[in-house]
């Protein structure tokens, strides 16, 4: 996947680039640990790619991320080139299992650059 974040130079600063899952199995629960893991290829340092499992609140019956959410932050060690990066997060006790649920990962609420981002897996921890 790639996140050229560009947005100035056409005008739309902020545009919104990313990929969601919808539309296959979904075995999130909640209150459930999961990991993140993705190797990122930031062109720039202090790329930030985001995400998390955007969900229904059974509370408020309102999609939301909430604590299901990761922010991964690049650094100048990092520039052009791989790096396997992992995050955890806990879902809440909200979230609805009835509901659709899905996960996104974002490119563009950083600085201006490009960042690449593969192998993209989600695993549950406990």
């Amino acid at each position: 996947m790639v996140f050229p974040n560009l947005n100035s130079s056409i005008n739309r600063t902020g545009r919104w680039m990313g990929i969601s899952t919808y539309g296959i199995s979904n075995p999130i629960k909640a209150n459930a640990t999961y990991e993140i893991i993705m190797d990122v290829y930031p062109t720039i340092k202090e790329f930030t790619v985001t995400g998390g499992i955007y969900h229904n609140n059974k509370n408020t019956q309102t999609y939301e991320f909430s604590s299901a959410f990761f922010t991964i932050a690049t650094s100048k060690e990092n520039i052009n080139k791989w790096t396997t990066v992992r995050r955890v997060f806990i879902t809440p006790t909200t979230l609805d299992e009835t509901a659709e649920r899905a996960l996104y990962v974002y490119g563009h609420q950083s600085k201006e650059g490009t960042a690449y981002v593969r192998n993209i897996k989600l695993r549950r921890v406990s």
